[in-house]
């Protein structure tokens, strides 16, 4: 319809396009730009001058952000930050928090013997994209994301069980690794959430952590330093 001749004076973009504009500044804060990314799931996002936020210098993409993220973790982890130079406070308490503190327990699994459709109703209607996936000894099987069901349901064998998609080369923590290293992991491969096992089980499944956890639990941090 928006290509009908007879109405394409009628429609512009400005009667279509969202005012309340996500934006970041070349000054803004690495963490800040990934929650303005995780909380609203967005992909890109418009850098503007810090002296005029109607001028657009570009755009940035969230696997730069991720890769450069990353980077920074390997080099503070090799030791190549500068010695006298202080970790910050996010760094800070991410090294210090254990992940129990910010993962979301109990968490939502999905049986290995669940059907393909039931698979697919529950995770389009959930706000996270992958599930850990549980035998029927209630262990550990694997994991499920979007893109595993989405890829099963375009070939259409709705015969398929969560147990026949899913991921079983699982990447987790310990809910007793803290939050530095979870996010470590979740970073380096774009992970949508991570399994949070027992430490002494590492098939019993306690909870899931996510970016979004994370850089909600050092929002509270920072409301509270404020």
């Amino acid at each position: 319809i928006l290509f009908d001749q007879e109405i394409s004076d009628l429609i512009r973009m400005k009667d279509v396009a969202t005012t309340d504009i996500i934006f970041t500044t070349p000054s803004e804060d690495l963490n800040e730009v990934l929650k303005k990314f995780t909380i609203r799931n967005l992909h890109r996002i418009p850098v503007v001058k810090d002296e005029d936020h109607s001028f657009l210098l570009g755009m940035l993409d969230r696997r730069e952000v991720i890769q450069f993220y990353n980077q920074r973790i390997q080099e503070i982890k090799s030791g190549k930050e500068v010695e006298e130079k202080q970790p910050g406070l996010e760094t800070s308490r991410l090294m210090l928090t254990e992940v129990e503190e910010a993962m979301t327990a109990p968490p939502e699994t999905i049986p290995a013997e669940m059907g393909l459709k039931e698979v697919q109703e529950m995770i389009t209607h959930r706000k996270l994209k992958a599930f850990p996936v549980l035998d029927k000894h209630g262990e550990l099987y694997g994991i499920i994301s979007l893109s595993d069901v989405q890829n099963a349901v375009v070939k259409g064998d709705f015969s398929q069980k969560a147990a026949d998609i899913a991921t079983r080369s699982v990447i987790t923590v310990a809910k007793n690794d803290n939050l530095f290293s979870a996010l470590s992991k979740i970073t380096s491969g774009d992970y949508a959430v991570l399994p949070v096992v027992d430490p002494h089980n590492p098939k019993k499944v306690t909870g899931v952590i996510s970016r979004r956890d994370i850089m909600a639990f050092l929002g509270q941090v920072m409301v509270k330093h404020t």
